[in-house]
């Protein structure tokens, strides 16, 4: 080894400060740029410090003292917060083509390689997001598994506890229905057994140990995206991963990829015998990946990250969705009564409500309405990420800037709505300000899916999901809370992190009020 003198030490010491210089330079002059206004930083982390349990009520906060659209470093990385309606419509319509991108992190990289959530656009990609929506989203494929919805919501009213005594987690009940739609619409199976609830008996038992895995590998992927990687902020910790974060989610990835190559295993060996009305999407997926005219080649990986994509986007917003609706309404006995005498009138109470009566609920309309307003399933959009160096509301947004829409902060906007936190469906009645108002991506005040180039695939199949089991909920039974609980005593706090969903799950005690036979097979 040779050690350095004097005379090169002296040498290393002037060119290590210069290249040091230069750096610290250009950081310098790329933070004077005439980028939107925000929080000064601390070294190193940016503001990290300034975002808590709660994200995107700190980031709306923030926005108050800021403004509309404002900066934030998390790291070395820039962000960019827009808050208004007319922000969201710059960035996912009128320049959605620039904004289009994704920001590349250790949960998008690991966990969704090549999918349509979280990569940027390719020719693939699309192909991928236009395969989703068809299978999940368009009105054919919506009207004819609308009797698959219905054979599911049987399953589950034949199931549920409704004694009058008994305290019933809404969330299970409803993810078991949700759950199985979306597996026979993606692999032709129910894949969540009611012996997942109940011990199961029989037939019941042989899917136990795969509905277990299945349900912990869902809970594994939604945790990771609670968590924040150090390294997708501070280049540092990109060498080391000090949190362990990336070593468990490759664990999760690799149990992922078993998953889905039995699935994928299975589907080949019926392939020869399926005809086409019969082939789910997965099916279809294996179809495209020996179509040689494409321009492009479909991956096993891509048609794992695909059917995880499905389930892990559709499950949790319908979910939590019907699991605010029923909690809202029990917090709120006036909306409770206005909800079921619409039911009522509209359908009666000797028969059970069917989606064909829905178009017919105003009021339920409103009430859900409400709820995506109010409890959206992610209150900040994914991030996007711009190609191009542009300019939003005069100011310089440098290319690759990270950019959200913070949904949840215009949603509860009382410059918009009125009691923006008051749980009010009658805002959404006819001869209202926001009665012609929709969550599909045509109101910028309302995106609770986003919208534009990166709107949600499966829309169409979760607002179906919401309106029939929230609908059949209310029409079918009384509703009371355990321990004697009055309305106003409902915990209504939501779960720390970036989701919109219940701190405590509800628990209700259900009593029938049709008069109809309940379901017993």
């Amino acid at each position: 080894m040779i050690l350095p003198s004097a005379s090169t030490s002296g040498l290393w010491s002037v060119v290590t400060a210069v290249v040091l210089g230069i750096l610290f330079l250009k950081l310098l002059t790329s933070r004077r740029k005439n980028l939107p206004p925000g929080p000064r930083g601390l070294p190193i982390i940016g503001a990290l410090h300034l975002l808590g349990k709660y994200p995107a009520q700190d980031m709306a906060k923030l926005a108050k003292t800021y403004g509309p659209v404002m900066s934030l470093w998390f790291g070395q990385q820039l962000t960019v917060v827009a808050s208004t309606p007319a922000a969201a419509e710059e960035i996912l319509k009128t320049q959605g083509a620039n904004f289009s991108g994704r920001v590349k992190n250790s949960y998008s990289q690991i966990i969704f390689p090549e999918d349509v959530t979280f990569q940027c656009d390719t020719p693939a990609r699309l192909h991928l997001k236009k395969i989703l929506h068809i299978q999940l989203n368009t009105a054919k494929q919506l009207k004819n598994t609308a009797s698959l919805r219905a054979v599911e919501i049987a399953h589950m009213l034949r199931m549920i506890p409704q004694d009058g005594k008994t305290a019933v987690s809404v969330r299970n009940y409803v993810d078991v229905v949700v759950t199985n739609i979306l597996s026979f619409m993606i692999l032709k199976k129910r894949f969540m057994a009611v012996g997942a609830l109940h011990a199961g008996q029989g037939d019941e038992l042989a899917e136990l140990e795969q509905v277990r895995q299945f349900r912990l590998l869902m809970e594994g992927i939604a945790k990771f995206s609670l968590e924040n990687d150090y390294g997708d902020f501070i280049p540092i910790f990109k060498l080391i991963d000090i949190q362990g974060i990336r070593s468990r989610m490759w664990s999760i990835r690799e149990q992922m990829d078993a998953f889905a190559s039995k699935i994928v295993f299975e589907h080949l060996e019926q392939r020869k015998s399926c005809s086409l009305h019969e082939k789910d999407m997965v099916h279809v997926l294996l179809d495209q990946m020996e179509d040689d005219t494409l321009g492009f080649k479909i991956t096993n990986q891509m048609v794992s990250s695909a059917v995880w994509n499905a389930f892990s986007a559709g499950t949790d917003t319908a979910v939590h969705a019907v699991e605010w609706a029923i909690s809202e309404c029990m917090h709120n006995p006036n909306v409770m009564s206005k909800a079921q005498a619409e039911l009522d009138a509209v359908v009666g109470k000797s028969r059970r409500v069917e989606e064909s009566d829905i178009p017919n609920l105003k009021y339920l309309h409103a009430i859900c309405k409400e709820v995506f307003r109010l409890h959206p399933a992610s209150p900040i959009l994914f991030p996007h990420w711009n190609k191009n160096a542009c300019m939003l509301f005069g100011y310089d947004i440098p290319a690759g800037t990270s950019v959200i829409v913070n949904v949840g902060a215009i949603a509860r906007d009382p410059g918009i709505w009125e009691d923006p936190l008051v749980f009010k469906p009658e805002r959404f009645l006819e001869g209202m300000p926001h009665a012609n108002t929709d969550v599909q991506g045509h109101h910028f005040e309302l995106l609770p899916f986003g919208t534009g180039r990166r709107q949600c695939p499966g829309i169409g199949l979760s607002l179906a999901m919401v309106h029939i089991l929230t609908a059949t909920l209310l029409q079918g039974f009384d509703w009371s809370l355990p321990k004697d609980l009055r309305p106003e005593d409902l915990n209504m706090a939501e779960a720390e992190g970036i989701l919109s969903v219940r701190a405590e799950p509800l628990r209700a005690i259900l009593k029938p009020r049709l008069s109809i036979p309940p379901i017993v097979n």
